[in-house]
């Protein structure tokens, strides 16, 4: 509503501390509302939507099927491929558009790419809020050090403008020997640099006081209020990952399914860790207690993962055609698709699962264009983990740790959750 209604008054000795919509960071507007009565955060009742751009409708006015993949890619600039790529799969779906296959394995280099930056992205943060500044700083570094190679390589720091429908857009001396050294020696030297900084400091006893029982989001709770993507696999929903559960393209090969699996290697049979490498983080199921540390875990382990994936796809494109990026006739293809007719397209972005639902209008325009990201259901989620839980949820041999105040930057962070996802 343009008015929300008031909260209900604070209950006898508790107050309300209201914190935003405008915020010390430089970061979208939120209104976050701490129910507290003494440190113990009680609850917390959020607002959001105060940058609501009306992107939906967007789509319908101003662009056409084989154009809204611009827009698609500035809902939310650290998820621009996924988002896009989303956006183009749907288009695909409806008009039933062949990618071929090189362009495939390069739709998924470039969304693991995006997973990778933004993980570390996300630790640095963590890090910093937890006044490891020299190790935060240094992953600060590896992350501005991706984002050059992006620009480098592909044109564009966060990977925008680079997927179209039936196909991508690359620069023309992408497919150099040059470019794919490039691209290859400088994620080895981030990723080992950051793993290396990431398996130090998850021993580090600041690290482990600070994010171990803070901010949890329990298994139970994680299923009952609809988490989803990255959030719910932190709490032992191991498998919310549409890679796992939807595969498509590359993601349906067995090879790259066991390396998607590694991610929790402990939980491998023996003969199937032999064939893998070894971890640095080697996580099991047992290890994702859904706070603030079980992210930190995650994110490393999931940055890994992505490292050997892009290595699996770059050595599944030798022997293809460099040249075969892109679909021919796609304006044939789209005036061809029946109109009101509808595609659903979906990736697995950092956060987790980006679904975009198109409608063909008359005239290869939008008549509609629907956005699901995984913040718009994790935001709902995100105050569980913050208020405390019920007295009744308390064992003897797992007491409740109860939130205040000072650990709320580093939940917040930990979700690294998406204003302009919500903000739709």
């Amino acid at each position: 509503p343009k008015h929300p209604l008031p909260p209900p008054p604070p209950p006898q000795g508790m107050e309300y501390l209201p914190v935003g919509p405008i915020h010390a960071g430089i970061i979208p507007p939120g209104r976050f509302l701490f129910l507290q009565g003494g440190e113990p955060i009680e609850a917390m009742p959020l607002r959001l939507g105060f940058k609501h751009k009306g992107i939906e409708k967007l789509f319908e006015t101003h662009y056409r099927l084989e154009e809204g993949w611009k827009l698609a890619g500035q809902v939310a600039a650290d998820a621009a491929f996924s988002h896009a790529l989303a956006y183009c799969q749907a288009v695909e779906s409806l008009a039933g558009m062949p990618v071929p296959k090189p362009a495939r394995y390069w739709r998924a280099i470039l969304l693991e790419l995006e997973r990778i930056a933004q993980h570390i992205h996300t630790v640095s943060g963590l890090l910093h809020d937890i006044s490891l500044h020299i190790v935060g700083s240094q992953m600060g570094q590896q992350w501005e050090t991706l984002l050059q190679m992006h620009a480098r390589l592909f044109g564009n720091r966060y990977l925008r403008d680079l997927v179209r429908p039936g196909g991508v857009h690359l620069p023309p001396d992408w497919a150099s020997s040059e470019s794919k050294a490039i691209l290859q020696d400088t994620l080895e030297e981030v990723i080992s640099g950051f793993l290396s900084l990431a398996q130090r400091v998850a021993w580090d006893a600041s690290l482990q006081d600070r994010a171990m029982g803070t901010g949890v989001l329990t298994r139970a709770e994680a299923v009952k209020w609809g988490a989803t993507g990255f959030v719910a696999r932190a709490s032992g929903l191991i498998h919310e990952d549409t890679r796992v559960l939807h595969p498509q393209g590359p993601y349906q090969d067995e090879a790259i399914q066991r390396i998607l699996r590694a991610t929790f290697f402990t939980d491998l049979p023996p003969h199937q860790r032999e064939e893998l490498p070894e971890r640095f983080l080697p996580l099991s199921q047992e290890d994702m207690q859904g706070d603030v540390y079980a992210r930190f875990l995650l994110r490393a382990a999931e940055v890994e993962t992505s490292f050997y994936l892009i290595d699996a796809f770059l050595s599944k494109l030798e022997g293809l055609d460099p040249g075969d990026l892109q679909t021919p006739h796609v304006e044939q293809y789209l005036r061809q698709a029946i109109p009101f007719d509808a595609g659903l397209g979906y990736a697995e972005s950092a956060r987790g699962g980006v679904y975009y639902w198109v409608k063909k209008g008359p005239r290869n325009t939008i008549a509609r264009c629907a956005i699901t990201g995984p913040s718009t259901l994790n935001w709902f989620v995100f105050p569980r983990a913050v208020a405390r839980k019920s007295d009744k949820a308390r064992k003897p041999d797992n007491p409740t740790h109860y939130n205040i105040l000072a650990d709320f930057p580093l939940i917040n962070k930990s979700f690294d959750l998406s204003y302009a996802e919500h903000d739709l």
